[in-house]
């Protein structure tokens, strides 16, 4: 088991163990032994293990070597009985050496060490939990996935084979400790890299995660709501303005591109400078991947596995997506589930229209909704022009109806406040038809039933809804029904407008207050990740600017989002869509016009 040999001066010894000869009782009594003169055995043995752990990479050299220390992992997996707190250092370095990358035999074993392990001492659960949370971001070969790339459907089998294994180990973990479930999340929350760490890292951890969502049918949406705080942390930490500058570049090269049309073409570059911004692309991308996955193939309308899917992701989206404001990219997850099943799509509409006219939601949820809704009414292609004129129809009917019962209790004091809900519901029904407007006014009866609307009385009430409303959504608004003869809003804007040049000096927060007053987001806004993008562009609307002469060029340039140039859409041509809200039978609640009372608004 152990020899001395001389050292050079002939002076002293030096003791060499043969760890690979040592049998059953052996192991047992280093472990007996090792807090006594007799540990130099055990000081040995947990060097031996160290030395294994701190090694990062496999090569194909190492592979072949036949490893010593198995043969004390065999031993200590009949012992592990013996194993206790004591031990603890010398269980984490054994769980810190990787043995998922050699042969079959020697991750079997290292399965059974662990199961035997726990069934014997539970209380080492969390040392192992933590100990495989912490390879899922890494992987022990020289080869990493190329991050580069575009798409991650399919990654190297070496470093597949090995995530699975890790897999395996976790799922056998908590079998044998079913309480330890909890653990496991709360360690796989905190496991999560940090912002700023190399990209292959957020990528692996996404993916495992992902994998373990596939493998865990009862704890699917708690992972979830995992990922999706982890993902909405990236996001808040690249403002609108940045990522809408990364787009600009974006464009500015590709002006170039008649200058150097003999040129070959530069090779695809799928990265962002920003870098937040990069990890996030990484991460969207592997989240719309999977996605597709659950959808299976174009044929199928069933999507059943997506339809559950969606279910699991609903507390997360209503409980951290919904509730943060300014969020630009991680809710399109839902819009594309929307745009693979017409079930998921009305069943997203109907959740949020119900949190609109409920009056025990708080009004700053209301308007959230609101804003989202519109938002998504107005980007997505998959959704029918009649849908949207049903929605407008019922809330102009919710607005006249508030106007009536609040108009004549007008106060000046905190308006945007106490009628919150109100504001929000005019501003979203003004943009929701000016970015829709040549769809339903381009209909047989669309300018019959936009007159049933009775906008006038809306913008000439007491309660002043353009005063609240966004200013560039104001401009356009007027602009579309100054172009079609519908309306004249522009009294209205320049009382407004001299309001705000009498009510004394202003700093930058006061002029960002009066452009958006409610502080309101649009959330479903233009996508601008390079490699995700792929995902969202087939079924999402560009704006088509309603172009006078008389207009100035300002509002093209006042809020790019908003503003692009599209198609218009196949549906517009359809001049059956309003008829049903025209029949000869329907019958409309009153919407009578007041006159202009300019001067009690005035004053």
């Amino acid at each position: 088991m152990e020899k001395s040999v001389k050292s050079a001066s002939g002076n002293e010894s030096t003791t060499i163990f043969s760890v690979e000869t040592w049998d059953e009782p052996t192991v047992r009594d280093i472990l007996k032994n090792f807090q006594t003169d007799k540990a130099t055995e055990y000081e040995h043995l947990v060097k031996c293990f160290q030395e294994r752990a701190e090694r990062k990479l496999v090569t194909e050299v190492d592979s072949k070597k036949d490893d010593p220390l198995v043969n004390v992992l065999s031993k200590l997996q009949a012992l592990s009985a013996s194993l206790t707190d004591a031990h603890a250092s010398l269980v984490n370095l054994i769980l810190r050496c990787d043995w998922c990358s050699g042969s079959v035999d020697v991750f079997n074993l290292f399965l059974q060490f662990v199961a035997s392990l726990l069934t014997s001492q539970p209380a080492f659960v969390d040392i192992c939990l933590r100990s495989l949370i912490r390879r899922l971001s890494t992987v022990p070969f020289e080869t990493k996935p190329n991050t580069d790339a575009h798409t991650f459907r399919v990654l190297d089998y070496p470093i597949k084979s090995y995530f699975e294994r890790l897999h395996v180990i976790l799922s056998r973990v908590t079998h044998i400790v079913p309480l330890s479930v909890a653990k496991l999340l709360r360690y796989l929350g905190e496991g999560f890299p940090f912002r700023l760490r190399p990209e292959e890292e957020h990528l692996l951890y996404t993916y495992n995660v992902l994998a373990l969502h596939r493998r865990r049918p009862m704890e699917r949406s708690a992972v979830f709501g995992l990922l999706i705080d982890y993902i909405v942390k990236m996001d808040t930490e690249a403002s609108p303005q940045e990522l809408s500058e990364i787009d600009l570049e974006d464009e500015s090269d590709d002006e170039d591109g008649d200058d150097n049309a003999a040129k070959p073409a530069p090779p695809v570059s799928w990265k962002i400078e920003h870098p937040i911004a990069e990890r996030l692309d990484l991460v969207m991308t592997l989240v719309f991947e999977y996605i597709d996955e659950l959808a299976g193939p174009s044929g199928d309308t069933n999507h059943t596995h997506l339809q559950t899917f969606y279910q699991e992701s609903i507390p997360a989206f209503e409980g951290v997506i919904f509730k943060t404001h300014g969020l630009t990219h991680v809710q399109f997850i839902w819009f594309y589930m929307a745009s693979l099943s017409g079930m998921i799509a009305e069943d997203f509409q109907r959740r949020l229209c119900l949190k609109i006219l409920n009056p025990n939601v708080p009004a700053i949820f209301r308007q959230y909704s609101v804003c989202y809704v519109s938002s998504y009414m107005a980007r997505a292609k998959f959704v029918p022009i009649r849908v949207v004129i049903k929605f407008v129809d019922q809330m102009v009917q919710w607005i006249h109806d508030y106007i009536s019962e609040n108009d004549a209790l007008y106060s000046a004091l905190d308006r945007e406040k106490i009628h919150r809900a109100f504001y929000a519901v005019c501003q979203n029904v003004f943009y929701l038809l000016t970015f829709r407007h040549r769809e339903i006014l381009g209909q047989q009866k669309g300018l019959l039933w936009f007159k049933t609307l009775n906008m006038e009385r809306i913008i000439m009430c007491r309660l002043n809804p353009f005063r609240y409303t966004q200013k560039i959504v104001v401009e356009l608004f007027a602009a579309v029904t100054r172009q079609f003869n519908l309306l004249f809003c522009y009294t209205v804007i320049e009382r407004n407008n001299r309001l705000l040049i009498f009510s004394g000096p202003k700093d930058d927060t006061d002029e960002l207050r009066e452009a958006n007053p409610l502080n309101t987001f649009f959330p479903f806004e233009p996508f601008v990740l390079k490699r995700s993008k792929r995902f969202v562009t087939p079924n999402y609307r560009t704006y088509d600017e309603p172009v006078s002469e008389e207009q100035p060029g300002e509002i093209a340039t006042a809020y790019r989002g908003l503003i692009a140039d599209s198609e218009e859409s196949e549906e517009s041509r359809d001049s059956d869509v309003v008829e049903e809200q025209l029949l000869p039978g329907k019958t409309f609640p009153p919407r009578k016009s007041r006159k202009r009372q300019l001067s009690e608004n005035n004053n």
